[in-house]
């Protein structure tokens, strides 16, 4: 599945990806500390200095298929100053281990940190039980409209942190 958040960095002895919050209101079933390298494959450094990036694919961790909506830190083309903004990919997710999907570059923050990182939030939507009431106030940024199919389905959203070289 390539590089994941456990090998990237062999000798940090630290994974780059932690999660940073869990967000689904009236949940009482959904597993919250899923490891986040089951959602993270082929993450590979990119950029240096004022430009860090890092490239990533997505995964479907559960059994069963999930609306996938990624908010990220986006660097507009040609930044090279270390503006970011809001950007969002979704994606209707039918099946889990999709190696063929499309690979995410996010921007990284590099401000007085050590390590650049950046911040991913991933929105699943399904009507599985394993969701309960799941997060209906869950809303992706306004950039991110959910399509009307999906509107009204219980939200899970994820919020990761991923630091952008190791440490």
């Amino acid at each position: 599945m390539g590089k994941t958040g456990g090998d990237i960095c062999p000798t940090s002895g630290r994974n780059i990806i932690s999660t940073l919050k869990v967000k689904a209101e009236r949940n009482v079933s959904f597993p919250v500390a899923l490891d986040p390298t089951d959602f993270f494959y082929d993450l590979q450094f990119l950029g240096s200095g004022a430009s860090t990036e890092i490239s990533f694919k997505l995964d479907n961790p559960f059994d069963f298929s999930v609306g996938m909506f990624i908010q990220y830190l986006n660097r507009p083309t040609g930044s090279t100053h270390g503006a970011l903004e809001t950007n969002c990919v979704g994606d209707p997710i039918t099946s889990s281990c999709n190696p063929a999907s499309l690979p995410i570059k996010a921007g990284c923050i590099s401000a007085g940190v050590q390590v650049p990182y950046t911040l991913v939030s991933v929105f699943f939507i399904s009507q599985n039980p394993i969701f309960g009431g799941g997060g209906l106030n869950v809303k992706p940024y306004e950039c991110c409209p959910i399509p009307a199919a999906e509107d009204g389905k219980p939200i899970v959203q994820y919020t990761f942190r991923i630091e952008c070289g190791c440490p």
